[in-house]
């Protein structure tokens, strides 16, 4: 990592587009549709089939296979679980896995939504662990976070740390650095916010922190 890398900050998940932010590295999510294909821009994109898509009639997964030979494409996601919206947990489960497959055969890593249904997520965990895990938008509580990284998965957090929660601010700064990552969703606040905020939790100056999400990012993607 050169010194210059470690000046630059790193947006693992975003729905903005580079005209909104322009954060020097981004991975910018497309939702899984027949229609998209990467462009000759050299934007990283995560492509996966949300949960709250599972309901579709005829989920284009042939489509994603083929996506996962583009060099653009460097994670699957988001994909998931989730209690309140889209399929059954059933049809859920199997779409999921599927991808999470289709992740370890392209060795590519997988970005997670999930909501109240880490029990399930843990579970999978232990089968599939091939590829790296990141869990966006992390807002759960310490013993969550823990389980989560005991099982080899990363955290990703986004405008929620902004927010006046103690249980959150609490959750990252009992966290190791090494399995943390930072992320603005579909929020146009800039993820230098995030960051800053993020190293007055840790009490760390913002150049460690950027410099360890660096290592974070190259060690997976």
């Amino acid at each position: 990592m050169t010194t210059s890398d470690a000046t630059v900050f790193i947006n693992v998940h975003t729905h903005q587009s580079p005209t909104v932010q322009n954060t020097p590295i981004r991975i910018l999510n497309q939702f899984l549709t027949d229609s998209f294909l990467p462009d000759a821009s050299g934007r990283r994109y995560s492509v996966g089939l949300h949960p709250w898509h599972t309901d579709q009639a005829n989920p284009p997964l042939d489509y994603l296979e083929k996506l996962m030979t583009h060099q653009q494409v460097v994670a699957v996601g988001e994909i998931g679980l989730d209690a309140l919206k889209g399929a059954t947990e059933h049809v859920q489960e199997q779409l999921f896995l599927k991808q999470i497959e289709l992740a370890e055969d392209a060795n590519k890593p997988v970005i997670i939504h999930c909501v109240k249904r880490f029990d399930r997520l843990l579970y999978f965990r232990k089968q599939y662990k091939q590829t790296p895990w990141i869990v966006h938008g992390f807002t759960g509580n310490q013993q969550l976070a823990n389980q989560l990284i005991k099982a080899d998965c990363y955290l990703s957090f986004g405008t929620a740390l902004l927010s006046p929660s103690a249980k959150l601010a609490k959750t990252i700064s009992a966290l190791s650095l090494d399995r943390i990552f930072f992320e603005t969703d579909t929020s146009p606040t800039p993820i230098e916010t995030i960051y800053q905020h993020a190293a007055q939790i840790k009490n760390i100056p913002l150049s460690q922190l950027k410099s360890v999400i660096m290592h974070n990012f190259t060690q997976i993607f």
